[in-house]
């Protein structure tokens, strides 16, 4: 019996209650006067417990009965009750009035109990005083204890049976049936059915769930189902309306829904020829709100806009619902967001699913997006400019629209993928504070690399390549003077080659190690003094360098070969103590480490002993070099091992696809977590960077430029490549 009043006197505002409650009573006395006949004075407490029915069901507890409303009614009830068990005119039935007195007391009591319960500090209580609360709202309900208590007066006082025939379907018609609410609704049903006609109004739809931020799911009633980035009106009572805009339409079941969101609420006076039942979509048309509308941000970028930002957010990365189901989201792509005002740009790095249920056991799913900040774009700098703190709860996303960079790629390294945001590199930045290419073979590392090399070369730095593959010497045959090079490697050769067996009493210098050393250095001098000579490559294995291993001992020592990290050391020292005479803030020399796992190798990963020893030489060079100009571009697809002794003064990364778990790992320690789960799925000329290279204080994913086109376009000085036959002032297109 609750229930039916929850559904019917609940409905209206409590204004309205009272009319009905006044019409009730004048009903009451009318059928009183022209059919009952009682004397009102006499009969008062058998019309009390109808009028207190009546009460409470509209005005007093119209939606639910709580404990305290419990007791009110059982004790007005057992007010009622116990004067009359001693009178000798219920005698007949004295029985059934102290079982119904019993059975209010025990309402009574329960209700008492489930408040005392509910207080309990222990878990228990507490669940025995919610499951007393949710009973007392039954049995001390209006409708449970005055209906009781009418129908026991009525068998009690009202023998004649035309009478109680009479008051059976009083109780019947006004209780049960509700005809003034039922009329009520009928009325306002007709008002919304002969209005939609006059007003020519079509509907589109129910709305079924709402939740935060104004998010409508709508279940389609019309064959014409409106287009994503439309508009519609939901009423949400009789004065006031939702304007929505449609984000997308799926179909659940049998079933077609649109979702859409509010974007501005309008009164009807606003929109007076326009409206509909509480909560039923109508189509509108743009025109009857273009002011409004013309002032909304979400309408105004309403193509772009995709969804608004969840809970579990922080100052570094958002969680975004995603509202369309038909957009084509992928890693690397922008999104933008306000905070205080400004345009913040985030990354996507990841996305999830999940569901909502929506009506019976359907349930619809979403995907729910993660984006790491930028940061503001700088658009003269070309560089992401840090914004602190983090977005509201619930603001607008907007997906930043594809684009292509309007300016040559050969600016820009690369670009944010699918957008116009290109990323330069500083040269100086890349080879002072050193910088990593790491990936797995065939991911574009070398082509990275021979980019950065020629950028580098472009702004006057000279460049020492020690390459054990080859590649570098047919990527750069254009620039290198293979003349210069070739002699110069013969008189190396030459130069220690008498030196190769000879054992000395000092271990130290056995074998042509120290000649190879002086020979480095004096090649080295000519190489950094040549302004026409700016690059150099090396393959340690072309050399026959030499160690002692042994002590002499009847006049032979053993004498091995050394490793090409030991010849690596060699040369990166000799490197350094030509720079170190003069201590520079500017980059004078890189050393590219082709294959580094090999040069530089991590201790657990060596093949010789003496690769130990040759790592930490390394990489104390680079770590010194720094205040001399000398930094180092390593490059390599073994991340695990690698030193991390100079992994970890690398200040710029280009991470591209890595499937070890050390590699991920490590650059985990420098991207983050988040970043760095994606390597593995990176495609081919992507890369996660970082760093001062490229101006980036957090990781982004960048699509890099395309090898043959950026080869085509990308021009370089010859001043480091000139002999007789050019002028400094020439350039070779490459």
């Amino acid at each position: 019996m609750q229930m039916s009043s929850l559904s019917m006197s609940s409905e209206f505002k409590l204004n309205t209650r009272i009319w009905f409650f006044a019409v009730y009573i004048v009903t009451i006395l009318g059928i009183n006067y022209f059919f009952i006949h009682d004397d009102i004075t006499t009969s008062l407490w058998f019309w009390a417990a109808f009028l207190a029915l009546l009460l409470g069901d509209l005005l007093l507890q119209p939606f639910f009965t709580s404990p305290q409303d419990a007791i009110g009614n059982s004790v007005a009830a057992l007010s009622t009750t116990i004067p009359l068990i001693s009178e000798s005119v219920v005698q007949n039935n004295r029985d059934w009035w102290i079982f119904y007195s019993l059975g209010m007391g025990t309402v009574l009591f329960l209700s008492v109990l489930s408040i005392a319960l509910g207080r309990s500090e222990k878990p228990n209580n507490r669940r025995i005083g919610e499951s007393l609360t949710k009973t007392v709202a039954i049995l001390g309900s209006p409708n449970f204890v005055f209906t009781l208590l009418y129908f026991l007066i009525i068998a009690t006082f009202y023998s004649q049976v035309d009478k109680a025939l009479l008051l059976t379907f009083l109780w019947v018609a006004l209780v049960l049936g509700k005809p003034v609410e039922t009329i009520s609704n009928l009325i306002k049903r007709f008002q919304n059915i002969w209005q939609v006609r006059k007003t020519q109004v079509h509907i589109v739809g129910e709305v079924i769930s709402r939740r935060e931020p104004n998010i409508l799911n709508i279940r389609i009633s019309s064959r014409n189902i409106p287009t994503p980035e439309s508009i519609i009106l939901v009423p949400l009572d009789e004065e006031v309306a939702q304007i929505c805009l449609v984000l997308d339409s799926y179909r659940l079941s049998s079933e077609r829904w649109i979702r859409a969101v509010s974007i501005h609420d309008i009164g009807r006076k606003d929109s007076p020829k326009l409206w509909a039942p509480e909560n039923i979509a109508m189509k509108c048309t743009e025109n009857m709100f273009s002011t409004t509308l013309s002032e909304n941000p979400i309408y105004k970028s309403k193509k772009s806009f995709i969804g608004s930002v969840v809970e579990k957010s922080d100052v570094s990365h958002v969680e975004i619902e995603l509202y369309r189901d038909t957009c084509e989201i992928v890693e690397g792509q922008l999104l933008s967001i306000e905070i205080r005002s400004r345009p913040v740009l985030y990354q996507v790095f990841n996305a999830v699913t999940e569901s909502e249920a929506l009506r019976d056991s359907n349930r619809h799913g979403f995907m729910r997006i993660h984006a790491r900040k930028l940061g503001e774009w700088v658009g003269k700098e070309h560089r992401f400019e840090q914004v602190p703190w983090t977005p509201n709860i619930h603001a607008p996303v907007y997906l930043v629209p594809e684009a292509q960079i309007e300016e040559s790629i050969t600016n820009y390294v690369g670009c944010i993928p699918k957008t116009k945001y290109g990323i330069k590199v500083n040269t100086k930045e890349l080879v002072t504070h050193n910088t990593a290419i790491l990936g797995v073979l065939g991911s574009g590392k070398t082509s990275l690399a021979v980019e950065l090399i020629l950028r580098i070369l472009a702004d006057g730095i000279k460049v020492w390549i020690i390459d054990i593959t080859g590649e570098y010497q047919k990527a750069l045959s254009e620039f290198i003077d293979i003349d210069k090079q070739n002699q110069s490697d013969q008189e190396i050769k030459q130069y220690i080659l008498g030196d190769r067996d000879i054992p000395k009493d000092n271990m130290a210098d056995g074998g042509n190690q120290k000649k190879f050393a002086e020979i480095m250095r004096t090649h080295i001098n000519t190489f950094m003094g040549d302004q026409n000579w700016c690059i150099r490559i090396i393959n340690p294995y072309q050399y026959d360098v030499t160690e002692q291993t042994s002590k002499i001992y009847a006049k032979q020592a053993g004498i091995g070969e050394m490793s090409a990290a030991q010849i690596t050391r060699i040369i990166s020292e000799q490197l350094l103590e030509h720079l170190k005479p003069n201590m520079v803030n500017q980059a004078k020399l890189c050393l590219v480490l082709e294959e580094a796992h090999s040069l530089i190798p991590e201790w657990s990963s060596v093949a010789y002993e003496g690769d130990k020893s040759a790592s930490n030489g390394t990489a104390k060079a680079i770590m010194q070099g720094r205040k001399y100009g000398l930094g180092t571009l390593l490059v390599t697809q073994r991340t695990a091992n690698v030193t991390k002794s100079i992994l970890n003064q690398c200040n710029t990364i280009f991470g591209l696809q890595v499937f070890d778990a050390t590699g991920m790992e490590f650059l985990g320690n420098y991207i983050g977590d988040d970043y760095a789960a994606l390597l593995s799925t990176l495609p081919f000329r992507h890369c996660i960077a970082y760093g001062r290279g490229i101006a980036a204080k957090s990781p982004m994913i960048i699509e890099l430029n395309d090898r043959d086109i950026f080869r085509n376009n990308f021009e370089i000085q010859r001043r480091c490549f000139d002999d007789d036959e050019g002028s400094a002032s020439d350039e070779i297109p490459f």
